[in-house]
């Protein structure tokens, strides 16, 4: 026969989770608007014709490279797939136990670079305007 005692231990535990659990969630959805006011936002991308040159076709160097890579990866991976789905398609044809099967290629993404590029673009430092020409000043009138 149990004894009340050996199910009180274990009950209090389960019912001190639940009620920890619903606390923790009731004070998540307080503290989330605050942190979200608090939390540094990135400063505002300036157009790019405000920014330097050089940096900003750094900025578009990086991303065509990135793109690059995510395209070249997808292709590798494309060529991957499709024999590896063979071999699978083979292996459940032939009724072979323990057949893998092969994992679609997820696509490029290029969301990665369009955001590393803009992460770019604001450390770019606007273009350096140089400073207003003093207006000319009259000539001092001659001394009489």
């Amino acid at each position: 026969m149990l004894h009340p005692q050996r199910l009180l231990f274990p009950s209090a535990m389960i019912l001190l989770i639940f009620l920890s659990g619903c606390q923790m969630s009731a004070v998540k959805q307080r503290i989330e608007p605050l942190l979200a006011k608090l939390s540094p936002r990135p400063p505002a991308l300036l157009p790019i014709a405000a920014l330097d040159a050089a940096c900003v076709s750094r900025c578009a160097r990086a991303q065509t490279q990135c793109e690059k890579r995510q395209q070249l990866r997808e292709t590798e991976c494309q060529q991957q797939f499709s024999p590896t789905q063979t071999q699978h398609n083979d292996c459940i044809a032939n009724q072979q136990p323990g057949c893998l099967q092969a994992v679609a290629c997820l696509g490029a993404d290029l969301s990665l670079c369009k955001t590393q590029h803009q992460e770019c673009l604001r450390t770019c430092p606007p273009i350096k305007t140089p400073p207003p020409a003093a207006a000319p000043t009259a000539a001092p009138a001659p001394a009489r």
